[in-house]
C-alpha cells in the first residue's frame, strides 16, 4: 500500500486562491533543569491563549502554571541575571533556563 501523504494546512482566512499552503508553527523545545533537589522540571508551552507555560517535574510529583504557581515564586539570581522559581515550603529551587 502506497503511503498517505501528509495533510495540507491552509489557511482558510487568508486564502486568496492563489494554492498558498501554510504549515503550522512549530512547537518550542521544551526547558529542562535540574533542581536543588536533584529532581528534573521541564517547561512545557501551553495553547497560545494562555500565554505561559507549565513546568512538570519528572517524577510525577508536582506541577504548575506560570500563571498560578502557587507554592512557587519567581526571582532573579543577581549574580547571573536569570530567573529561577523557588518552593518557600520545600525550599526546592531551579533556574527558569538552562542559562543557570
Amino acid at each position: 500500500a502506497a503511503a498517505r501523504p501528509a495533510p495540507v494546512c491552509v489557511d482558510i482566512a487568508a486564502d486568496d486562491s492563489d494554492g498558498e499552503v501554510l504549515e503550522a508553527p512549530a512547537e518550542p523545545e521544551p526547558i529542562r533543569v535540574d533542581s536543588s533537589e536533584y529532581r528534573v522540571w521541564v517547561r512545557r508551552a501551553l495553547p497560545p491563549e494562555f500565554i505561559t507555560g507549565w513546568w512538570v517535574c519528572e517524577d510525577g510529583d508536582e506541577q504548575f502554571r506560570e500563571d498560578e504557581p502557587g507554592d512557587w515564586m519567581m526571582y532573579r539570581d543577581p549574580s547571573l541575571g536569570v530567573p529561577y522559581w523557588y518552593n518557600a515550603q520545600t525550599e526546592e529551587w531551579f533556574y527558569a533556563t538552562t542559562t543557570g
